[in-house]
């Protein structure tokens, strides 16, 4: 009695581990659309997983020319990657999925194809003119 489980602890660094890969990728969107000049805003979303516990993941709707963009995280515990953003617009519905892969983030269809771009501001950018135009 009085001892802790060590399996019950792992998901909380795991968890806290997650949060911060995610929200420095999140930052540095908010930050490449603030520098093109594009209104930003965000909201929380709760997100609950299996094995990672619940937490706060904040969504950014983005206003470029043309349209909205919103970054919606989905999660850590994902099929096939080790986490998943979703990018889409309005009013075109396009989607992309950003995902986390051996340790960096790359660009998927809904399909599953790569999206041959280094993700970075440019690719981000690109992105963006794509997803927006009609």
């Amino acid at each position: 009695m009085g001892t802790k489980n060590p399996a019950a602890a792992a998901p909380t660094s795991a968890q806290a581990a997650w949060v911060s890969v995610l929200g420095k990728v999140i930052d540095e969107i908010e930050a490449w659309a603030e520098a093109s000049s594009w209104p930003v805003s965000r909201k929380p979303k709760t997100i609950s997983e299996e094995h990672i516990g619940t937490y706060a993941a904040p969504v950014l709707n983005i206003k470029p020319p043309g349209g909205w963009v919103v970054v919606e995280p989905i999660g850590q515990e994902v099929l096939g990657c080790d986490g998943r953003i979703d990018i889409y617009s309005f009013p075109t519905l396009h989607r992309v999925l950003l995902v986390r892969e051996h340790g960096g983030w790359v660009l998927r269809t809904e399909s599953g194809l790569l999206l041959h771009q280094k993700w970075g501001r440019k690719a981000f950018v690109n992105l963006v003119g794509d997803l927006t135009a009609a």
